[in-house]
């Protein structure tokens, strides 16, 4: 069995037994078929002191926003030839304010931040703020708004044209260039809170009073967002993949998911697998549904990025996770991440990242509660209501 306290020097370790509180802080392979685990890296550099060529070594996919073009580059010369996606907002604007309405004046020296598509001095209050359709509003007619350290972020109307049209120019763009401006050098678009409800425009901005102004119900808004990636889509991946994010902040199901992930080539959940900490585990259906609508993504042909969210030295709950991201990877087409949402620019590794299972025989199954994947060279075995995990080698 394997020594649980995490180490500062690279030691190799034979691999017999992977049980639930194995993990060393060890160097990470590139994932091969030997290898299964694949790592991803968002949504910014790595500021523990991982350096640029283990980074470009560990990755199969990373999104940054704009501003860090530079960093994909350094990336690319020291052997990353994973994918780099480029984080823009779905649906929010970064701006001055806040403003209620168009009628308000407009500060145009406002200087935005670089992960939305109104990302040049300026651009609000020229491109957006004349435009009260492209905007949502509560029941008081108000712009719907989140707050800034520095202005605020508005909420923009999936089923405006205007906005569409002028969210998907810039897009474009970034990804190809036009007679305004070269491409930036990414290889797709990763689009961030792409919500399936209205929970959060209802509940948890700084405005929100229950209602939201142009959706009378959950339905409608998720039609609106499903034609709004349409349109994106149909720009975008003939070009290059286009990734999401998408959000459900109560409950995940496999009919509100689908038909959105099906105008991707892959999507991000947040919170995979288990709840965020502090929140109320979730009951086994719920998990099992989340692997459920992964596995009928993956084997449609899309890929899916799981993140898992802990604390760092909670190793238990991280081999929940990852052994549940075992036991539903396939083709090389799942991501993986153990991370926490207050800590993302440290990138925590595991020695159970470096896991020699060999090919899966087949799919998971279930058997007294618990379900198992079996592979060459070990199994994987996860029990959903006591949340725990065992990642079992025997060598090849």
């Amino acid at each position: 069995m394997l020594n649980i306290f995490p180490l500062y020097a690279h030691v190799r370790v034979p691999l017999v037994l992977l049980v639930i509180a194995s993990a060393l802080f060890v160097s990470v392979a590139q994932a091969n078929p030997e290898r299964p685990v694949r790592q991803g890296l968002f949504y910014d550099s790595p500021s523990d002191g991982t350096s640029t060529s283990t980074s470009a070594q560990r990755a199969q996919l990373v999104i940054f926003t704009r501003g860090k073009i530079g960093y994909v580059r350094d990336l690319r010369r020291a052997g990353f030839r994973g994918k780099a996606v480029q984080y823009l907002m779905a649906n929010e604007v970064h701006g001055p304010g806040p403003y209620s309405s168009s009628s308000s004046w407009c500060d145009s020296s406002f200087s935005p931040s670089n992960n939305q598509v109104a990302y040049n001095t300026g651009d609000f209050c020229k491109y957006i703020h004349p435009n009260e359709s492209w905007f949502l509003h509560n029941g008081q007619g108000k712009r719907l708004y989140g707050k800034r350290s520095s202005g605020v972020m508005y909420h923009m109307n999936p089923n405006s044209s205007g906005w569409r049209e002028f969210h998907r120019q810039r897009i474009m763009r970034d990804l190809v260039g036009d007679d305004k401006q070269s491409k930036i050098g990414f290889d797709g678009i990763y689009l961030d809170n792409v919500a399936l409800r209205r929970y959060k425009l209802q509940k948890q901005l700084a405005n929100s009073d229950g209602t939201v102004k142009e959706f009378w119900d959950d339905a409608s808004y998720r039609t609106a967002v499903r034609g709004q990636l349409e349109s994106i889509s149909s720009k975008v991946r003939p070009v290059g993949p286009l990734w999401a994010n998408l959000i459900d902040d109560y409950a995940v199901s496999a009919g509100n998911y689908l038909p959105l992930a099906r105008q991707l080539d892959g999507f991000l959940n947040e919170s995979w697998a288990m709840a965020y900490p502090g929140r109320d585990p979730w009951r086994p259906e719920r998990w099992n549904e989340v692997l459920k609508i992964a596995e009928t993504n993956l084997s449609e042909g899309r890929q899916m990025f799981a993140v898992v969210q802990g604390d760092k030295w909670d190793t238990t709950r991280q081999t929940f996770g990852l052994a549940s991201y075992l036991l539903i990877a396939r083709d090389g087409r799942a991501v993986f991440r153990y991370a926490n949402a207050k800590s993302y620019r440290e990138w925590w590794q595991y020695d159970n990242y470096n896991v020699a299972l060999g090919a899966p025989k087949g799919a998971r199954y279930e058997k007294d509660g618990k379900w198992r994947r079996d592979f060459q060279c070990g199994y994987v075995e996860v029990d959903p209501a006591a949340r725990t995990a065992k990642i079992s080698t025997w060598g090849c």
